[in-house]
């Protein structure tokens, strides 16, 4: 498990610290996202190397130092509640995060949207998310807020209709 955490923490130090990042400060910057992968290994069911796991997925998607620490607990949050890989839930988050012009801070709004949604309907976070897939960026074109957009998601699911073809629905 150490051995896990530092090579994820080794390759995070990789893509997201050194990138377009002052020689100066790039230490700091790694002692912030090492901390918090520990932290959230301590105080989450996620261990120290899955949650530096996140941080870099966050990273790869393109997401700064500072986004990376504000979009992860509300990632985690998403992965657990919707019985996902961290991995996975990174993708679900940034994907919509992006599709909705949101900012990083804002991706407790997405997990709280698809949390809410699946709870509440006959669908589930993963279904939610491929649902965004084809009609997030659709909707936000049309000025369709994200919980509006999970919502519709959520009332199709009920009539059955799930996944890619809720979305695809939901574009045309």
């Amino acid at each position: 498990a150490i051995a896990n955490f530092e090579q994820s923490m080794s390759t995070l130090k990789a893509v997201a610290v050194t990138a377009n990042v002052p020689l100066a400060e790039q230490a700091e910057i790694y002692a912030r996202l090492r901390s918090e992968a520990i932290l959230l290994g301590a105080t989450t069911r996620f261990t120290s190397g899955q949650a530096a796991e996140g941080l870099l997925f966050l990273a790869r998607a393109g997401f700064t130092a500072q986004e990376q620490l504000d979009a992860i607990g509300s990632t985690l949050n998403l992965a657990s509640a919707g019985s996902l890989e961290l991995g996975e839930a990174a993708d679900f988050a940034s994907n919509i995060v992006s599709q909705f012009n949101l900012t990083a801070a804002e991706t407790v709004r997405v997990a709280d949207s698809l949390i809410n949604v699946s709870n509440r309907s006959n669908t589930n976070v993963r279904q939610m998310a491929e649902a965004m897939k084809f009609a997030g960026p659709v909707a936000n074109a049309l000025g369709i807020s994200l919980e509006t957009t999970a919502a519709a998601i959520g009332v199709l699911g009920d009539s059955g209709i799930q996944a890619g073809m809720a979305g695809t629905n939901l574009r045309g």
